[in-house]
């Protein structure tokens, strides 16, 4: 989170680093994992569920655009471009909305 300058809300659940080994991926196991972040994110309270992933993970954003997660902001970041070869972040936020609120009660 240093490189990427950016601090969590209080009310805010970060999701720091979220990786699936290459020969596990696209069996489902991302979806679960945030959607466990999801439940505990309104379980314990807070007011949103955000992460960032690199542009070039399209697949992630693909599966965090299908969990309803929107692109909050988009940025250029010089250390993680020299560290991994990706200049710009997507910050991605999740909310539960009132409508799935009520279904769940």
């Amino acid at each position: 989170m240093h490189a990427l300058e950016y601090t969590p809300a209080a009310n805010e659940c970060y999701i720091d680093h979220l990786a699936i080994r290459s020969s596990h991926r696209n069996q489902g196991i991302g979806r679960h994992l945030v959607a466990f972040a999801q439940q505990f994110s309104v379980e314990s309270g807070f007011h949103a569920l955000t992460l960032h992933v690199a542009h070039k993970n399209q697949g992630a954003i693909r599966l965090y655009h299908q969990l309803a997660f929107e692109v909050k902001q988009s940025k250029y970041n010089g250390l993680r471009h020299f560290w991994f070869k990706e200049p710009v972040w997507h910050l991605m936020s999740w909310q539960e909305n009132l409508h799935s609120r009520r279904e769940h009660h």
